[in-house]
């Protein structure tokens, strides 16, 4: 054996020993995360039970898991509304609308409560309300959730961002554009018809607009022109007075207080599928508002928000004792806000919607 090869054994020998150490590390820390992982999985595998197991036995236990927040904000005072109602959101600029029937006007604020965005009034005025309206309103926001802007939103739905309004005593409802010339809306007439109570009205990510008729079943459904393209015939709910969308094909119907909510499932013609007519879990009737996760927030009993998952089902609630008496709700899709109207204090009661106890185990 000449020098070099004994000089190079060593070498090889630390090599060796430095690999098996190096091997040995890289297993232990392949050992410690894949436990990190299934600790992990287990974690949320367990919370999510628990929280399976305490909705299930009673979800009004976690009501007030929501945080409530901007306490502080101009619309969160008590009497900023004489008696606020309806409420809605511009999902593409954030804007709260509130209608506010004790003052025959519809206010509108930031997302936060302060100056609104785009260049909108403060309010809508020139209305010419008759008394005790309006009563809901809606925004149409076609357009934020095709994520279309300029040209191409406008040739898809050239009501997009209008706001639509029911006049229950004067048998209407009201479509205002806002015109940026003037920085005003203008008011226009949209569906009117004698001896009705047109209570309440919301808008799919289409633009298309559905109404709820208090004296009649059916909840009619139109296009953003104002043309009547269906008639969804649903019988459970005697008298209509809210009605929500989510994803496409399905619509939630309410009435006014009490009473059952159902959800329905309706074809490309408005018509109510085999078995797509379904009473929602321990539901009670009242004002509704859907996220963009199909997420139904229920404001049935006027003292807290129930909230039911996409299936339908029940999950959680809160807002208990926030509200002497709670009229209107609304979910602002990228703030994640949710607005409640508190006639008692004549305020918005403002909620984060991810703060609740298990929501982001469903």
């Amino acid at each position: 054996m000449n020098i070099r090869s004994l000089t190079t054994a060593p070498r090889l020998l630390r090599k060796s020993r430095a690999y098996h150490y190096v091997s040995s590390t890289n297993s232990v820390a392949h050992t410690a995360s894949n436990e990190f992982r299934l600790r992990s999985v287990a974690l949320v595998v367990l919370s999510a039970l628990v929280c399976v197991l305490v909705l299930h036995a009673s979800p009004a236990s976690a009501v007030g898991a929501h945080e409530r927040i901007l306490e502080s904000a101009p619309f969160s005072q008590p009497l900023s509304f004489s008696h606020p109602t309806g409420v809605a959101v511009d999902q593409e600029t954030g804007n709260v609308f509130v209608a506010d029937n004790g003052a025959d006007a519809v206010d509108i604020f930031g997302a936060e409560g302060g100056t609104p965005a785009g260049g909108v009034p403060a309010q809508i005025t020139g209305i010419e309300f008759a008394a005790e309206e309006p009563q809901a309103v809606a925004v149409d926001n076609a357009c934020y959730y095709q994520k279309l802007s300029g040209s191409a939103c406008e040739a898809a739905d050239p009501a997009n961002g209008d706001v639509y309004v029911t006049e229950q005593e004067g048998h209407a409802v009201s479509r205002f554009k806002f015109e940026s010339k003037t920085k005003k809306y203008k008011k226009e007439a949209f569906y009117k018809v004698l001896s009705s109570e047109l209570q309440g009205v919301a808008v799919d990510t289409d633009g298309n607009v559905y109404i709820a008729n208090h004296t009649e079943t059916p909840i009619l459904v139109f296009n953003p022109s104002g043309t009547e393209v269906g008639k969804i015939e649903q019988k459970k709910v005697a008298h209509p007075s809210h009605v929500a969308v989510g994803a496409p094909g399905v619509v939630y119907v309410s009435p006014a207080e009490g009473g059952i909510v159902i959800k329905l499932g309706v074809n490309s013609k408005y018509e109510i599928g085999l078995g797509q007519e379904t009473v929602l879990e321990s539901a009670s009737g009242g004002d509704m508002a859907v996220d963009s996760h199909g997420t139904l927030y229920l404001d049935g009993d006027g003292t807290s928000i129930s909230v039911y998952d996409s299936a339908g089902t029940l999950t959680e609630g809160f807002g208990s004792g926030d509200f002497a008496e709670s009229q209107g709700v609304a979910v602002n899709d990228t703030s994640n806000n949710v607005y409640v109207s508190n006639v008692g204090e004549g305020n918005l009661e403002v909620f984060d919607r991810l703060a609740g106890l298990c929501h982001d185990h469903f």
